[in-house]
């Protein structure tokens, strides 16, 4: 059972994820993950969601999250009076429409900038109700940027927010956190683990406490702003590959065995 407050249990086809994947995901996830060695999830929420939807036993499953440190870091540092940035595809389930309600509610939050690719129809879906919401000039959809750019853009923005409805882990809330950038993320996904408690939260549907969680984090200290940090360090790739090396050759050498 769902415990009291908390946000409802996903499945890994929810009604964020197109029609035609909703369909067939279950057999061919279900078949794959019965019949594998082991299987490999990147966050403790991913590897729950498989156990409990296709009834399988903790043992067979092993963590292994993503990195973070590929991404160079900026000598800037967040400034305040800086936009606020959001990293991601613009997708539906990335819930992008609440943070231009939040801009509507709170204009002291300033400007957006939006990076990540646009899939579908999804830009102009919110560039219709930026300007219903009286926030178009608000709102800069950046698109795709390289490594070098992002990582600026996180040095020097006042906040990095991530309202996704989705996430099996959340290298954008890591980068961030790495980067020195105060995070606000929604709760109730994969992203809180990443964060552990070093990132304003806020309930994925209601904009005003989304505009109050971005508000704490632009206030965030410097000790605050360490320890999440600090925290980053535990998402390194090469020792994901180690661990990702090694639990392939347990699993080879068990099934050469058997």
């Amino acid at each position: 059972a769902t415990p009291a407050g908390a946000p409802p249990r996903r499945r890994l086809h929810g009604e964020h994820t197109p029609m035609s994947r909703r369909l067939v995901s279950h057999h061919f996830v279900g078949a794959a993950a019965k019949s594998a060695a082991r299987v490999i999830t990147v966050s403790e929420l991913v590897k729950t969601q498989l156990i409990e939807q296709f009834d399988l036993p903790p043992e067979h499953f092993q963590v292994i999250p993503n990195g973070c440190d590929h991404l160079p870091i900026s000598s800037r540092r967040a400034k305040p009076g800086g936009s606020l940035l959001c990293v991601g595809h613009l997708e539906a389930r990335k819930n992008v429409e609440l943070l231009i309600e939040a801009l509507a509610l709170d204009k002291e939050l300033g400007e957006l900038v939006l990076v990540g690719a646009a899939k579908g129809q999804e830009q102009e879906r919110l560039e219709v109700l930026a300007d219903s919401r009286g926030v178009a000039e608000r709102v800069t959809f950046r698109g795709l940027v390289d490594d070098e750019e992002l990582s600026r853009l996180y040095a020097e923005c006042s906040a990095c927010v991530f309202p996704s409805k989705l996430e099996g882990f959340g290298i954008g809330v890591a980068e961030a956190m790495r980067a020195g950038a105060p995070v606000a993320i929604a709760r109730g996904t994969g992203m809180d683990e990443v964060s552990r408690g070093h990132c304003k939260e806020f309930d994925p549907n209601d904009p005003v406490e989304c505009a109050a969680a971005i508000q704490r984090a632009i206030k965030s200290t410097p000790e605050e702003l360490e320890a999440a940090e600090e925290r980053s360090s535990a998402f390194a790739w090469d020792k994901s590959a180690q661990e990702l090396v090694s639990l392939w050759c347990s699993a080879g050498a068990k099934t050469a065995q058997s």
